[in-house]
């Protein structure tokens, strides 16, 4: 499992957050909002 989530954690660096940056865009601030939408899903799943 930690393989696993190290391999989901290379290809958010890799691709999203460059993706963010090289077009002007915070990605930390990214990061939070896409955090914001999960946790407002969440419920809806369980």
């Amino acid at each position: 499992m930690a393989h696993a989530e190290e391999s989901a954690i290379d290809v958010i660096v890799a691709d999203l957050l460059h993706w963010f940056r090289a077009h002007g865009c915070d990605p930390d601030s990214a990061l939070d909002r896409a955090q914001m939408h999960l946790e407002a899903e969440l419920p809806e799943a369980v």
